[in-house]
């Protein structure tokens, strides 16, 4: 068991930066914070460009945001298993539960909320949308620029 701590305590320092940074950047596109500065370090991890063409993303940087992913589940894996190993049983099982229940809970809540009062909006082509305030969006709208 020392050996997995080891392994849970060094994969975390390797990868605490940058997943540090993939939490704010969800959190700053999440909360839709505008900035061209931001956009430009959102092509690190979306694989995207600036319409100049420039990007932070590269094909070895994918190759270790998918080694960061991956030892992130591997090392929340062991900190699940070390808490149910040596916490109170209990208390890391119902903190599991409740990890996924209010998650799901919310997630069931605002399409509920939805589904009430959101009327579609029309379509009007292949890539165009009108929405009821009556503006139009269309496929590039959605992308990263």
């Amino acid at each position: 068991m020392k050996l997995l701590r080891r392994i849970h305590l060094y994969l975390g320092c390797l990868f605490a930066p940058l997943i540090i940074y993939f939490c704010l950047s969800g959190i700053w596109q999440t909360v839709e914070i505008q900035s061209s500065a931001l956009a430009y370090l959102s092509t690190m991890h979306h694989g995207g460009q600036m319409k100049s063409g420039e990007t932070l993303s590269s094909p070895l940087l994918e190759w270790i945001i998918v080694a960061m992913a991956l030892s992130l589940i591997f090392t929340v894996l062991l900190g699940v298993v070390m808490a149910l190993r040596f916490g109170k049983k209990k208390t890391a099982l119902g903190c599991i539960l409740a990890g996924i229940g209010i998650p799901m809970a919310v997630v069931l809540h605002a399409q509920m909320d939805i589904s009430q009062t959101h009327t579609p909006p029309h379509a009007v082509g292949p890539t165009e949308v009108i929405p009821q305030d009556g503006s139009i969006h269309t496929e590039k709208d959605n992308e990263y620029h």
